[in-house]
């Protein structure tokens, strides 16, 4: 999967919802190697 390619610490970041509404992430998977998920949002 996605966090697969990402190294220990790494940052993943989610633009939106283009192609449906993601997959849950288990909050283990983020543990095992320190990752970081972010998704920003615009303040008008």
């Amino acid at each position: 999967g996605s966090l697969a390619c990402l190294k220990a610490r790494g940052y993943m970041v989610s633009f939106g919802q283009s192609s449906g509404v993601p997959d849950p992430v288990p909050l283990a998977a983020l543990g095992a190697k320190s990752l970081f998920l972010t998704r920003p949002s615009l303040m008008l």
